[in-house]
């Protein structure tokens, strides 16, 4: 029976769950809020007052041991009062492809030999 507060399972890829910082500019009013995983199509949000579906974003994520921030547009597909959203990123460049790949790969590999 599925569960009409949560959002369907369509996951396409794999999902690294990590508690890292982002900021997102929306409406010119910044935001600076925690992600609960990552994956390279993109993220959920832990919120209590997340951002609304449909809503467009202007995402800078920190990634721990990446030097460089990832910059990024973000679509929010989903959103819950009191416990987050998800983020489905929007044309990801080469360079931001790579870094995404590269820490899902060092985290899934750390994962994998613990």
């Amino acid at each position: 029976m599925t569960n009409q507060n949560q959002p369907q399972d369509r996951r396409r890829h794999l999902r690294i769950p990590i508690a890292t910082r982002i900021r997102y500019v929306q409406d010119g009013k910044e935001q600076i809020l925690i992600t609960e995983d990552i994956s390279l199509g993109g993220l959920r949000l832990r919120s209590d007052h997340p951002p609304f579906a449909n809503s467009i974003l202007q995402l800078e994520i920190s990634l721990p041991n990446t030097p460089d921030l990832l910059r990024l547009k973000g679509e929010v597909m989903w959103r819950q009062q009191g416990v987050g959203c998800g983020i489905r990123f929007m044309k990801v460049s080469a360079e931001n492809k790579k870094i995404l790949t590269q820490f899902i790969q060092s985290v899934d590999e750390l994962e994998e030999s613990s």
